[in-house]
């Protein structure tokens, strides 16, 4: 018994002493395993770490101070819109400004006050694309709701199927983006037909102006407006 207690102690050492022991094994694999996956986190946390501290920096000020220069460009770019509507209303033949461009103004501040963070509201390639995408979406929604009020008559039902098509257009167009402001346009359109107001004499222009002019012109003035005030606000922010 004794020389199989000191066979078991001996054996013990040699197993230490290799440096491997075989109870030693299943750790060392699992935290060999678990090395790669610590630094694929930690690769992952540090984009958007850069991020966020890149977005405090370019910050224009806390939740409330954005919330305001959305309000202003939202509304300084509506009033320079009907500026520009009376002024060209003779060359065009048709109005700029619309109801449904109030809410179009909004969303565009909004994003334009989000890509100041970034530093990319007075990036051109990135206002062309979104200006394509939101511009054909409005304007594919009103042709094909002129062409439904045209052939259905002005009703309920007309425009019931005005909004629908809107979003079956967006969803089939290979250059559009979803916009639900142009649910607006159509709505809007078919309830001038009803009512016999101007608008709806506009027929098919209705798709280039107010629609799709309207909205392009919106989108680049609001990054504009957004672009002039960044600078102070963020001095003032970091002061």
């Amino acid at each position: 018994m004794p020389a199989l207690v000191l066979l078991a102690v001996l054996v013990s050492v040699a197993l230490l002493l290799s440096g491997s022991p075989a109870f030693l094994v299943p750790a060392r694999c699992s935290r060999a395993a678990a090395a790669p996956t610590a630094l694929v986190a930690r690769a992952a946390e540090a984009p958007a770490a850069a991020t966020a501290t890149k977005e405090k920096q370019l910050a224009l000020g806390g939740a409330r101070t954005e919330a305001v220069v959305t309000g202003v460009s939202a509304g300084v770019a509506i009033f320079l819109l009907c500026a520009m509507s009376e002024a060209f209303k003779v060359v065009l033949q048709a109005p700029l400004y619309v109801p449904p461009l109030g809410a179009v103004s909004l969303i565009f501040a909004s994003d334009a006050v989000a890509q100041a963070r970034t530093g990319k509201v007075l990036s051109a390639g990135q206002i062309l694309d979104k200006a394509v995408k939101t511009g054909t979406a409005v304007a594919g929604a009103c042709i094909f709701t002129v062409l439904i009020t045209q052939l259905m008559g002005a009703s309920p039902l007309g425009r019931a199927l005005a909004v629908a098509g809107s979003s079956w257009w967006m969803a089939a167009s290979p250059v559009s983006g979803f916009f639900p402001p142009a649910g607006a346009f159509c709505a809007l359109y078919v309830d001038q037909a009803i009512a016999g107001g101007p608008v709806a004499k506009l027929l098919y222009r209705y798709a280039i102006s107010p629609a799709f002019l309207g909205t392009a012109l919106l989108l680049i003035l609001n990054r504009v407006v957004v672009g002039i005030l960044a600078r102070p606000l963020r001095s003032l922010a970091k002061a």
